[in-house]
């Protein structure tokens, strides 16, 4: 990154691999502080499947032609809400209505990406690629500390897969 107080050594003297670097020391940092939270409030399942939810929301986005992300978004807390209200009623375990949602996201995702007509692969939105980081988040982070919590959070949504 132009502006780097000291040389860095190879493969980190590229601009993408510095911001690669970057993400992965943010995620490196963050990621073991909210799953000890989700650990301890007993929630470590219901997050994967909810993340598993998440694939039919990238595979409806992919046959309708709209943004994956933001559609994988709207199902997922879509499947969070049927999930508690499913629990909430005590007609079924947290665990059945867990595993129901689980499969069954998965399998829709798999069906619905099959079906668009854009040849599509969900890799890139199942695992994501830390060298497709770019500069933008600069610009987000600035503009977050003035901005509504909607562009906020819509800031924190980019992303373009490869």
């Amino acid at each position: 990154m132009p502006g780097m107080p000291w040389p860095l050594p190879w493969p980190f003297d590229t601009t993408y691999m510095q911001l690669a670097l970057i993400a992965g020391l943010a995620v490196g940092a963050s990621a073991p502080l909210i799953g000890t939270f989700l650990v301890q409030k007993r929630l470590s399942l219901l997050g994967d499947g909810i993340g598993h939810v998440a694939v039919a929301g990238v595979g409806a986005g992919l046959l309708f032609g709209t943004s994956p992300v933001w559609t994988a978004l709207v199902v997922a807390v879509v499947a969070a809400l049927a999930l508690e209200w499913l629990r909430s009623r005590g007609r079924t375990s947290g665990d059945l209505a867990l595993a129901l949602f689980f499969y069954g996201g998965i399998a829709a995702g798999v069906v619905l990406a099959g079906r668009s007509a854009t040849n599509a692969n969900l890799q890139p939105y199942l695992f994501g690629s830390i060298l497709t980081v770019t500069e933008n988040w600069r610009s987000c982070w600035t503009r977050k500390r003035r901005t509504s919590p909607a562009s906020r959070s819509a800031c924190s949504m980019r992303f373009s897969p490869p």
